[in-house]
């Protein structure tokens, strides 16, 4: 179900390319319009990414332990609690985010774990294992997914899918223009200084401008 914030990005995004670059509020805002794009396309695809991991190392792990028999909602609760530390705690640097990500799921592994008095000391061995192989594997997907997005040609787009008719105007942007999704200087700890890997925003908003000046837009 799509949130509030959801449709208002969508209505924003469904004027034609004309409409929405036509006035000068609508050019200066473009950048960041685009970017709350992004980091949405962004979010739906660790979301997918995290589940299918829990998922499959929750059966690796505790399908011996009688979880899976005994509470077999118990992955959805995992997956939710990770989901849940790992978008409240974005301002956290990335291994501290996982790490208390990781940390929320074993929590509800070991409430879950009183239930099976009997397997109580499987899953009490199996954890280290499932956290240790979580807590490598959902950082380095973060890592690669968000290098994928900053780091993408202009021929690659992995926002694209995610959207609707609003895809020729973001085409147009990223594409045509070669604006690029902004956080590429902080992807690489700002090595050489702030504004020297990428543009500034005021650069961005100009070339749309003058663009847009031209074809008379």
């Amino acid at each position: 179900m799509l949130t509030i914030i959801d449709r208002l990005l969508h209505r924003l995004f469904t004027s034609s390319v004309k409409v929405c670059l036509n006035s000068s509020l609508s050019i200066v805002t473009a950048e960041h319009r685009f970017l709350a794009f992004d980091l949405r396309a962004m979010e739906l695809l660790l979301r997918g990414g995290f589940n299918a991991m829990i998922g499959h190392l929750y059966d690796s792990h505790f399908s011996k332990a009688a979880l899976l028999q005994t509470q077999p909602k118990l992955v959805y609760k995992l997956q939710a609690s990770f989901i849940e530390a790992f978008f409240k705690n974005s301002k956290m640097d990335a291994p501290d985010r996982i790490r208390v990500s990781v940390q929320s799921t074993l929590n509800v592994i070991m409430a879950a774990a009183f239930c099976c008095p009997e397997n109580i000391s499987s899953i009490v061995t199996s954890s280290p294992f499932f956290e240790e192989q979580l807590g490598t594997e959902a950082l380095q997907f973060f890592e690669d997914t968000r290098q994928q997005f900053l780091t993408a040609d202009s021929d690659i787009l992995p926002a694209l899918p995610c959207l609707g008719k609003t895809a020729e105007l973001y085409s147009f942007v990223r594409q045509k223009l070669g604006i690029r999704m902004r956080g590429r200087e902080n992807l690489i700890g700002f090595e050489g200084g702030i504004n020297t890997q990428e543009t500034t925003i005021g650069e961005d908003v100009s070339l749309i401008y003058e663009v847009t000046t031209l074809l008379g837009v």
